[in-house]
């Protein structure tokens, strides 16, 4: 009899036993599941983090685009070349040099004329207005999306572009204190007019 007893307490044991390490067992799987399923969505919450960064990325770039592009489809070299109109001596009796400088980098436009010593402060004005203008027209000749110019407006191309202009006799060519015009209009201001700077 106690021989049976303790055979039955023995098996119990030995299932109480087994019955813990299952649980044990169960609570472990499913432990690790829970953390497996932690580690996924923290791996997913990556990838969208990643997936948003580059989104954003790409949306600023394309901003950069299309902040750059009307520049970018400028040939300053053309301009240039254009340009050799505003030197003909039958429009502009005047006339004795244009050159014309583009930094893409600080996006600025250099344009510099010179005219003849006897040019009259009035005509050395009104070729400078005549100047800035037509740039725009010669770039607008590339760009039809840039804005023309107009009698109270320069043109759009100086609304990414700041802009010097002088006007020089040959003989005050190295000193620009003499020059008629010599003017810096930043880019996107509202419209201001040349004026004389020197006027004799």
């Amino acid at each position: 009899m106690k021989k049976n007893i303790i055979l039955g307490v023995a098996v119990l044991s030995i299932l109480s036993v087994t019955a813990c390490a299952k649980t044990t067992n169960t609570e472990n799987v499913q432990t690790t599941q829970k953390e497996s399923a932690g580690q996924t969505t923290k791996t997913k919450e990556i990838e969208d983090s990643g997936a948003d960064d580059t989104k954003t990325k790409q949306a600023s770039e394309q901003d950069t685009d299309d902040e750059d592009s009307v520049e970018s489809e400028i040939l300053w070299n053309e301009v240039q070349d254009e340009a050799e109109v505003l030197e003909d001596k039958e429009f502009y009796p005047y006339a004795r040099g244009f050159r014309l400088k583009a930094n893409e980098k600080t996006k600025v436009l250099e344009l510099f004329a010179l005219v003849a010593d006897d040019t009259s402060p009035e005509d050395a004005l009104g070729y400078a207005n005549t100047i800035v203008r037509q740039v725009n027209e010669f770039a607008w000749v590339q760009n039809n999306e840039i804005s023309r110019s107009s009698e109270n407006y320069y043109g759009g191309i100086y609304e990414t572009y700041t802009v010097k202009i002088g006007v020089s006799s040959t003989t005050d060519e190295k000193d620009s204190s003499k020059w008629f015009v010599n003017q810096t209009i930043e880019k996107g201001t509202p419209f201001q007019e040349l004026t004389l700077q020197h006027k004799s």
